[in-house]
């Protein structure tokens, strides 16, 4: 029995060193994405963060509408018309839309 219990030992010797250098080849090979990977998790951070606090976004938007009215309904307006121009024109930018969708347009 402690025959095989070395060449198990051994046995898992070997592949912890094999994961190891593994491990170290991955971390060569991804130094050209990680400023990506790291944008990634700063996005994923701030998105967490305003889930956490949903009262800040909705203060702003608040603060925002009270100050300046004038362009909350020019950007609601423009964000109208560009949806309207996406209904209506849709089928011409996404072949098969319209069938997909069950509207027509002449």
């Amino acid at each position: 029995m402690a025959k095989r219990d070395v060449e198990l030992a051994l046995k898992k010797q070997q592949l912890q060193m094999q994961s190891r250098q593994l491990r170290d080849d991955w971390d060569r090979n991804v130094q050209g994405i990680k400023p990506a990977f790291a944008g990634a998790d700063a996005v994923q951070r701030g998105w967490a963060w305003l889930r956490a606090h949903p009262a800040v976004p909705v203060a702003v938007v608040v603060a925002v509408v009270v100050v300046k009215p004038a362009l909350v309904w020019r950007i609601g307006r423009g964000a109208w018309v560009g949806w309207q121009a996406w209904r209506r024109y849709r089928h011409l930018l996404v072949p098969g839309d319209e069938v997909a969708s069950g509207e027509s347009f002449r």
